[in-house]
């Protein structure tokens, strides 16, 4: 079963609403009703964002403490690679599996991710500026939604170790924030936190691959 997730402007597929960064974090924040805020509602409440600002939704999750509990982070891989295939394939609309769609989050998260978010966020808007657009133009625009892409797949493999997926949140959310504010700077950061990611992923290999004696 699918779903659609709300629609994105038309135009660019990774757009800045107009509340901003700290607006993103209280649409966010604000979403749903009740204790449990699904992700379907959280992507809908960020609709003026595009496929950024759904993108973003799973990657800030998983910078969160909700990360703690096994099985959140592969879903927000997975949430996280859906949605790069399609910022990448230029998707006229956000679409996401059923049970995507149907995740709920704690309202706890949302607003413990707005608190610890709002002034780091505010920061990074009053210092971003237009800079090192090759990174988001042809021919190394798709460079981003690539590793945007291997980070969300690599997640339920840096699940083996606790909290690491935290590190491939991190990397989505500055490229993301990099698209949204049209800053290269905060992309090539991001790009640097995926050499980490697959650092850490060829690590993981080599144990596992050790212990099965290969």
């Amino acid at each position: 079963m699918t779903e659609r997730a709300g629609s994105p402007p038309s135009g660019r597929r990774v757009c800045l609403p107009p509340g901003g960064l700290v607006g993103l974090l209280d649409a966010m924040a604000l979403a749903g009703r009740g204790e449990r805020v699904s992700i379907g509602e959280i992507t809908a409440a960020l609709g003026p964002a595009g496929l950024g600002g759904a993108v973003l939704v799973p990657a800030l999750v998983a910078l969160s403490p909700a990360t703690v509990v096994f099985g959140v982070a592969s879903v927000c891989g997975i949430a996280i690679a859906v949605i790069a295939a399609q910022i990448m394939i230029n998707a006229p609309q956000l679409w996401l599996p059923g049970p995507i769609c149907r995740m709920t989050v704690s309202r706890r998260t949302l607003l413990w991710l707005r608190d610890r978010l709002n002034g780091p966020f505010g920061w990074i808007t009053r210092r971003s500026r237009p800079r090192l657009r090759i990174l988001m133009r042809a021919p190394l625009g798709h460079v981003p939604g690539a590793a945007t892409l291997f980070v969300g797949l690599s997640m339920p493999v840096l699940e083996l170790v606790p909290l690491s997926a935290t590190t491939g949140g991190a990397a989505v959310t500055l490229m993301v924030l990099g698209l949204l504010l049209d800053d290269g700077l905060l992309v090539a950061a991001g790009l640097a936190a995926c050499v980490g990611v697959a650092l850490l992923v060829e690590a993981l290999g080599s144990g596992v691959w050790a212990l099965l004696g290969f």
